[in-house]
């Protein structure tokens, strides 16, 4: 699988530069890159995992692909630091959240 390919097609990040991308790339090791087929529970209120990531409040809700699905994590500390230099892809975080808050 091409990860750079995959993070270029995702909203919040297709306008980051090839650099960007890179660098996110180097934060996400291959070794936690799952693919998830369509209607794969990937958490329930009894599955949280608690761990200090970021994260938009998931404990006690249900998380279900709506199709096939790669899962890829990064260490919340290297995704922090690479957010404090980008603060447009910061400012688009917060948007995205703001709509899913809405929705």
């Amino acid at each position: 699988m091409d990860k750079l390919r995959y993070l270029s097609r995702i909203s919040l990040f297709e306008t980051l530069p090839k650099e960007d991308l890179l660098e996110i790339d180097r934060m996400t090791p291959m070794t936690h890159f799952n693919a998830l087929p369509k209607g794969t529970m990937v958490q329930t209120p009894d599955t949280y995992r608690g761990i200090d990531s970021f994260s938009l409040g998931t404990n006690g809700i249900y998380i279900e692909t709506m199709g096939e699905t790669l899962i890829c994590s990064v260490l919340k500390e290297h995704f922090e630091s690479f957010l404090s230099k980008r603060p447009q892809l910061a400012m688009k975080f917060l948007k995205e959240l703001s709509d899913q808050l809405k929705n």
